[in-house]
C-alpha cells in the first residue's frame, strides 16, 4: 500500500513538473494577482504533504544540526552496514580488502564515510525544494538499489538513536522514516522499461 501511494505520489509530480509548466515552492499556484494561495495547491502536493511536510522537514533539520557535528555517525553507519551485508564493502575498491576491525582507522574509510555524511547534508539543506536541485540527489540518482537503500536507512536510524539519545524522539523517528523513503524513491535505480 505505502509503495502504491509513493509511486503515484512521484507520478503526479513528475506529471506536474514536466519542463514548460512553472514551479512553485510547495506546489501553491499562483492567483490571478500573482500571489500564492494556498487554497489551490496541487494535487502533488496535496499528497507529499501528507509524506513529507514542513514540520518533518523543519524535525529532520533539527535533528541533523546536532547529528553532523558528532563524528561517530557516518563510520559507525557503514560498520553497522557492512556486518548487515559484507558484499557491500566490495563495492568500495580503496578498501574493498580492509579487515572490517581495521576500518574505523583506514583513511580511506574515513573519507568515504565523511563524503557520504555530506551528501546526506547536502539532501536535508533541500528538504522541500526541487529536488532536481539537489546535488546529492542529481549524483546518487539511480545507482543504488532500493532494498540497498532501505537497510543503510534502518542502519542510519539505529545510529542516530544511539547517538542522539532522548533527542531522537519518537515524533524524530517518523521525520526521518519519511525522510529516508522519500530519498530512497529519489535515487532507486529503476529498470529500463522496454520499448514496445
Amino acid at each position: 500500500m505505502l509503495v502504491h501511494y509513493i509511486l503515484t505520489a512521484i507520478l503526479v509530480v513528475f506529471l506536474e513538473t514536466r519542463p514548460g509548466r512553472a514551479e512553485c515552492p510547495r506546489g501553491y499556484k499562483a492567483s490571478s494577482s500573482g500571489q500564492r494561495d494556498p487554497s489551490t495547491k496541487s494535487e502533488s502536493q496535496r499528497i507529499l504533504e501528507n509524506f513529507l511536510n514542513e514540520r518533518d522537514e523543519a524535525t529532520i533539520r533539527s535533528t541533523w544540526n546536532t547529528a553532523k557535528k558528532n563524528g561517530n555517525i557516518g563510520p559507525k553507519t557503514f560498520l553497522r552496514y557492512f556486518e548487515l551485508k559484507p558484499e557491500a564493502q566490495k563495492m568500495f575498491p580503496a578498501f574493498a580488502e580492509v579487515d572490517h576491525m581495521k576500518l574505523p582507522t583506514n583513511e580511506d574509510f574515513l573519507a568515504q564515510a565523511q563524503n557520504c555524511v555530506s551528501g546526506l547534508n547536502s539532501y536535508v539543506e533541500h528538504l522541500g525544494k526541487n529536488p532536481k536541485n539537489c546535488p546529492f540527489i542529481a549524483k546518487a540518482k539511480g545507482k543504488y538499489h532500493h532494498e540497498d537503500l532501505k537497510l543503510l536507512g534502518v542502519t542510519l536510524m539505529g545510529v542516530l538513536e544511539e547517538e542522539l539519545g532522548k533527542g531522537f524522539t519518537d515524533e524524530t523517528k517518523e521525520a526521518w522514516k519519511k525522510g529516508l523513503r522519500a530519498m530512497n524513491e529519489a535515487v532507486t535505480k529503476r529498470p529500463n522499461p522496454s520499448r514496445r
